[in-house]
C-alpha cells in the first residue's frame, strides 16, 4: 500500500478545504486517516438530491454532535449552498470539517461562502516519487503519469482516454462552461503541445481558430478545474509590470502524452521527464506538508537526506537507461 505524504498533522484541529483533480486519491486518503468520521459523499445521487432539496438537513443531523467531531463532505463544489450550514455548525457547535473538491471553479467564481478564513486550504496532487520510494519507476511515471490508477498498470492508454473523456463530460460539457466543445478539444491539444513552454496566446488562438481572449479564458478554466497550473516567470526583484509570459503545465504528464497521441520516443524523453519532475517538485513544495516531526530531528534529517540521495542516484541511472534505449 502506498503511504501518501499528506497527513494534516499541521492543521492543528482546524477545518480545511482539500482540492485535487479527480482520481488523485483524496477519498482513499481520508478514509484511511479518518475511518470513524461522519462522511457525506455528494457523488451519491440520493445523498446529493436529499441535501440539495433541503440543505438544513445537514445542520439538523449534526448540531447535537460533540464538540470537535470531524465531518467529511466529499465533492462539496457540487452543492456550494451547504457551506452556509457548515459555517453555522463550525461557529455554533465547534465542529470540524474536511471539505473536498475536484474543481474549484464554482467556489472561486460563484460568490459562495468560503467560511470567512476559518478553514485552511490544502492541495492534493498525483503521486510524488518520494511516496513510492525505491519502487519508483521513472519509465512508467513518464509514460503513464502519476495518477495512482494509471501509474499502477503497465499500459494506461485506455484509462487515460477514459479520464480525459470524464473531464470533458463532467467538468466541461455538463457544467455548460464552454459553448463550442469541438474548439475546446482543439485547444486542449494545443495546451498539451505547449505544456512547459512560455505562453503566447495569439499563436495558440491562430492554431485553434479562436480569439486570444477565448484562449486566455480556456487556460483559466483549466486552472479552475485543477487540470493545469501556471508557473510565473522568474524575476530577481518585484516588478510592477509583467515582462515575460508565464509557463503553463497540465497537471499530469500521462494526460499530456495522451492528448498528444504519442508514446514516449527517444526524442521526447527530455521534455516529458522535465514536465514530470516539475510537477513532482511543485507537489512537494506547494501541496503536501512534511511528515510529522520525529523524536530525533537531527537523525531523521540525516536519514532523510541519505534516502533522497540514493533515490536521486537511482533516478539518474534510470534516465541514463532510457536515453540509451533504442526508439520504439
Amino acid at each position: 500500500m502506498i503511504i501518501r505524504k499528506l497527513n494534516f498533522l499541521d492543521a492543528d484541529g482546524d477545518s480545511l478545504f482539500l482540492f485535487g483533480a479527480r482520481q488523485t486519491g483524496k477519498t482513499t486518503l481520508l478514509k484511511q486517516l479518518f475511518p470513524q468520521s461522519r462522511y457525506y459523499d455528494l457523488l451519491k445521487s440520493d445523498e446529493y438530491e436529499r441535501l440539495s432539496r433541503s440543505p438544513k438537513l445537514l445542520r439538523e443531523e449534526l448540531q447535537d454532535c460533540p464538540e470537535g467531531t470531524l465531518i467529511i463532505i466529499d465533492e462539496v463544489q457540487k452543492l456550494p449552498i451547504l457551506l452556509d450550514e457548515v459555517h453555522w455548525l463550525m461557529t455554533n457547535c465547534e465542529l470540524r470539517f474536511i471539505l473536498t473538491g475536484s474543481s474549484a471553479r464554482k467556489l472561486r467564481r460563484g460568490g459562495v461562502n468560503l467560511l470567512g478564513g476559518r478553514a485552511l486550504l490544502y492541495n492534493f496532487y498525483p503521486l510524488v516519487s518520494d511516496e513510492l520510494g525505491d519502487e519508483f519507476d521513472i519509465d512508467r511515471a513518464v509514460n503513464n503519469g502519476m495518477i495512482p490508477r494509471h501509474y499502477l498498470v503497465q499500459d494506461a492508454t485506455r484509462r487515460l482516454g477514459g479520464y480525459v473523456g470524464l473531464y470533458l463530460q463532467a467538468e466541461i460539457s455538463q457544467e455548460a462552461v464552454v459553448r463550442n466543445l469541438p474548439s475546446f478539444n482543439r485547444f486542449l491539444e494545443a495546451a498539451a503541445l505547449t505544456s512547459g513552454e512560455m505562453l503566447v496566446y495569439s499563436n495558440i488562438a491562430a492554431d485553434c481558430g479562436i480569439s486570444s481572449v477565448t484562449v486566455k479564458a480556456y487556460f483559466e478554466l483549466l486552472v479552475d478545474t485543477l487540470f493545469g497550473y501556471f508557473v510565473p516567470a522568474y524575476t530577481k526583484t518585484v516588478k510592477r509590470k509583467l515582462i515575460q509570459a508565464p509557463k503553463f503545465y497540465l497537471f499530469d504528464v500521462g494526460v499530456t502524452n495522451y492528448l498528444l497521441h504519442r508514446g514516449l520516443q527517444t526524442t521526447t524523453i527530455g521534455s516529458a521527464t522535465a514536465r514530470m519532475l516539475t510537477s513532482d517538485y511543485r507537489q512537494v513544495l506547494c501541496g503536501q506538508p512534511a511528515m510529522s516531526a520525529r523524536k530525533n530531528p537531527k537523525k531523521s534529517a540525516a536519514t532523510s537526506h541519505g534516502a533522497k540521495q540514493r533515490r536521486t542516484q537511482s533516478i539518474a541511472g534510470q534516465l541514463t537507461n532510457m536515453v540509451r534505449r533504442p526508439p520504439r
